[in-house]
């Protein structure tokens, strides 16, 4: 009898743990990344404004774009050879495959962590892995659970970006009901 309240009661604590948060790991290629993002925002008191965001998804004052700006006209009229789209490119504050490693670092600056790739399709390539600051996913399988952080994972055949993913967390079960009315808006 001990035994079966024992299973049972482990399958109520699953249970819970699924129903509350239960996410799937989801993988995404990108053909740029932006270093900066402008999101429009409503407020009722002054009308709509623009916010900046910065790769990590920080809010960031516009001086930030500026002294980036600057930075990359700097590092543009250091290399003479560049072509007509990697300049435009990197004035944009784009990341595309076929970036350097010194134009990947010019605009998100250094990665989490360097490493070699390991799965099946990527393995040779340099990995960078650029993490985004929060942790406000969790990942639950089978107990316990796995705390995770959204990521850029980025390629390198040598010195040359060959391809951008995002590896993400996405809620599996809503976890109210509001979520599904405003989703239908």
């Amino acid at each position: 009898m001990r035994y079966i309240k024992g299973i049972l009661s482990s399958f109520i604590i699953f249970f819970c743990f699924y129903i509350s948060g239960c996410s799937i790991p989801i993988t995404a290629q990108h053909n740029q990344l932006n270093a900066f993002n402008d999101e429009v925002q409503q407020n009722s008191r002054y009308g709509r404004f623009i916010l900046v965001r910065d790769f990590y998804g920080n809010e960031v004052g516009e001086e930030n774009r500026v002294r980036l700006k600057r930075d990359v006209e700097e590092y543009i009229s250091l290399h003479g050879s560049l072509g007509d789209k990697e300049k435009n490119d990197l004035r944009g504050l784009k990341i595309v495959p076929g970036c350097t490693k010194e134009e990947v670092v010019l605009l998100l600056g250094k990665p989490f962590k360097v490493t070699e790739a390991k799965d099946k399709t990527s393995k040779g390539l340099e990995l960078w892995v650029y993490r985004k600051n929060r942790i406000d996913n969790f990942l639950v399988f089978i107990i316990p659970v796995f705390f995770t952080h959204d990521s850029y994972y980025l390629y390198f055949n040598g010195d040359k970006l060959s391809l951008i993913e995002e590896r993400y967390i996405r809620q599996a079960i809503a976890t109210s009901s509001t979520e599904g009315k405003n989703q239908k808006k």
